[in-house]
């Protein structure tokens, strides 16, 4: 197995451990579902040439009462990163991002910032962790971990220099 698929073996292998105690539906709907409700929004924004409404995304979250400043912060990180590449000219995510990002220094900036917002919430979230699950708490470092290697892999690989 060589580098580039080591952080998704990763990840899958900490999916599969987490799902022995948690159902697929919860670990599905904490990892994803924020990001295709603010892509979604951003593109459904884009299409009727208004602007994403915050707010709503962060009243219709379960995230926690402690956690809504960093859980809005992550949302209006993500809203950036989807319009900067929505208003841009491509039909591949490597073309979208090479044509919004230029160059593989503003892309890692760019994906540094998803990074540590969406590890400021996870950060956020620890608190409200059952006393009893260290378990999931490793295996979101474990996932932060592989996404971001993935996504310097994927900064190689759209920009080879």
């Amino acid at each position: 197995m060589d580098d580039s698929h080591f952080g998704i073996f990763c990840l899958l292998f900490f999916l599969v451990k987490a799902l022995q105690t948690h159902s697929l539906k919860d670990i599905i709907g904490h990892f994803l579902m924020t990001r295709i409700r603010v892509l979604d929004a951003t593109y459904e924004a884009a299409e009727l040439g208004g602007k994403v409404d915050v707010a709503v995304l962060v009243d219709v979250s379960d995230a926690p009462k402690g956690t809504k400043d960093e859980y809005r912060f992550w949302v209006t990180t993500l809203i950036e990163y989807f319009e900067a590449l929505i208003q841009t000219r491509g039909v591949t995510y490597s073309e979208l991002v090479r044509s919004t990002l230029k160059n593989r220094t503003t892309y890692l900036l760019s994906v540094n910032k998803l990074n540590k917002a969406a590890r400021n919430f996870n950060k956020a979230l620890t608190p409200f962790l059952p006393n009893n699950e260290e378990d999931i708490a490793n295996i979101v470092k474990k996932m932060e971990e592989s996404i971001e290697k993935f996504r310097r892999d994927q900064a190689k690989e759209i920009f080879p220099q």
